[in-house]
C-alpha cells in the first residue's frame, strides 16, 4: 500500500483492484412494428442494427433490450396520430 498526493490530497492507493472482463462488441438486429393512430393500416416495420458493447452476448442482449425501452419511444405524426 503507498500514498499518492494530488492537489494537496493524501490519497490511499490499495494492493486490491477489480479485475474487469474483456468487452466485446455485438451487432445487435433491432425490428419494431411500427403502429399508426388505431393500427387500421397495411403492417410497417423499423429496423435497426446497433453496436453493443458487452461482456457476453447475455449481457449484450440485455443492453439491446433496455435500448429498445429507452431510444423508441411514441410521438405524434404530422396528421396529430401518435406513433408507437
Amino acid at each position: 500500500m503507498g500514498q499518492l498526493y494530488l492537489a494537496g490530497l493524501k490519497l490511499k492507493v490499495s494492493k486490491h483492484y477489480y479485475k474487469t472482463l474483456p468487452m466485446k462488441w455485438f451487432a445487435v438486429n433491432c425490428i419494431y412494428q411500427v403502429i399508426c393512430g388505431e393500427g387500421k393500416h397495411t403492417p410497417q416495420v423499423n429496423e435497426q442494427t446497433r453496436l453493443i458493447r458487452a461482456e457476453d452476448i447475455k449481457q449484450a442482449l440485455s443492453k439491446a433490450n433496455l435500448n429498445a425501452v429507452h431510444f423508441n419511444s411514441s410521438f405524434n405524426n404530422c396528421q396529430g396520430d401518435k406513433v408507437i
